[in-house]
């Protein structure tokens, strides 16, 4: 049976890959979750860490076709591949990994929360109030994002 999941990112962005030096795409990563130790077990040959040693990020390259929504990577898994996930994101502090089920976004577990827990909004609330606070400090600052006033 397939299973979505969701992976946290930061976008697609271009860095200098370690060992070759050639400028590739790959995606931003947290550092302190477990989203790329997800990605990079579930992509398999088909993704690389191209971080820098002193990069504060994650980067991961993927070589493989990625769909990505509201700042998420969204990956459809087999039974097994989400245990495997689950295992992963059980090691890290924030698993930054929710399942699709029963309508709703789950939050992977982690040493911080060991159990699965429902994150409280879905991924598109999430993204809709990001805009509606956008929209109210740009209302605060006098300007609107949907009109152009002339002087």
């Amino acid at each position: 049976m397939a299973n979505l999941i969701a992976i946290d990112t930061y976008g697609s962005h271009r860095v200098q890959h370690p060992h070759t030096g050639q400028t590739v795409s790959a995606y931003k990563m947290g550092y302190s979750s477990a989203a790329s130790a997800v990605l990079l077990a579930l992509y398999g040959d088909q993704a690389r860490d191209v971080s820098s040693k002193q990069a504060s990020y994650h980067y991961i390259q993927v070589d493989a076709a990625v769909t990505v929504r509201h700042g998420h990577i969204l990956l459809k898994v087999t039974d097994a591949e989400l245990a495997q996930a689950e295992a992963l994101t059980r090691q890290a502090h924030r698993p930054a990994v929710y399942r699709w089920q029963d309508n709703t976004w789950l939050e992977f577990p982690s040493l911080r929360q060991p159990e699965i827990r429902s994150h409280r909004r879905t991924l598109r609330a999430d993204l809709q109030s990001h805009r509606n606070a956008d929209r109210r400090g740009d209302q605060r600052r006098g300007r609107s994002r949907h009109r152009r006033h002339r002087r």
